[in-house]
């Protein structure tokens, strides 16, 4: 048996050509979310507290969450409420009588992931300060924090930053060296 030792030149990625650089940064940008299982569990966990559904999402081209909800839930007197039909004073007492204490108080998690804060900010602020909304657009509120934070994060996940963070080494035509 013979051992053979290659030698290759190894390069940071800022030390490599732009047409390289691009090759690189194409690679990164096909790469799914990284966080994406998470996301999908805090969407079901909001959705199971807030009696609502979400259908499909999008991170990467429309940028959008499509989502539907039930806009009949129940008092703590099992009274049937109509959601659409609350005014913002009606809909934060029902929704500050159904959540926890916890949520309330900001330290509530979903699903213990930061994307928890994101789709529950909205609602936090709302049952801290009413304010004149409506059911569907708290919800949309929610939907619409959690997904700007996902976006956000996604963004940073494939920029060119986040290529130089990694501190990989690479071979002249852009593969890197393990």
């Amino acid at each position: 048996m013979r051992i053979i030792t290659k030698k290759i030149k190894a390069y940071s990625y800022k030390e490599l050509p732009n047409d390289i650089k691009e090759k690189i940064l194409s690679k990164q940008t096909e790469q799914e979310y990284h966080f994406n299982d998470d996301l999908i569990n805090t969407l079901k966990k909001f959705c199971e507290l807030m009696n609502c559904s979400w259908k499909e999402y999008d991170l990467y081209y429309r940028k959008n969450i499509i989502f539907d909800y039930e806009n009949i839930d129940y008092d703590y007197n099992d009274n049937e409420l109509n959601l659409d039909s609350l005014n913002f004073n009606q809909l934060h007492n029902h929704l500050k009588n159904k959540m926890p204490n916890k949520l309330i108080k900001e330290s509530y998690s979903l699903t213990g992931v930061f994307l928890d804060y994101d789709i529950l900010k909205p609602l936090i602020q709302f049952i801290k300060k009413p304010y004149k909304t409506t059911y569907k657009e708290l919800l949309s509120d929610c939907f619409n924090g959690v997904l700007k934070s996902a976006i956000s994060d996604y963004e940073n996940q494939i920029s060119e930053e986040s290529i130089i963070e990694q501190e990989h080494e690479y071979c002249s035509d852009g593969k890197i060296i393990n």
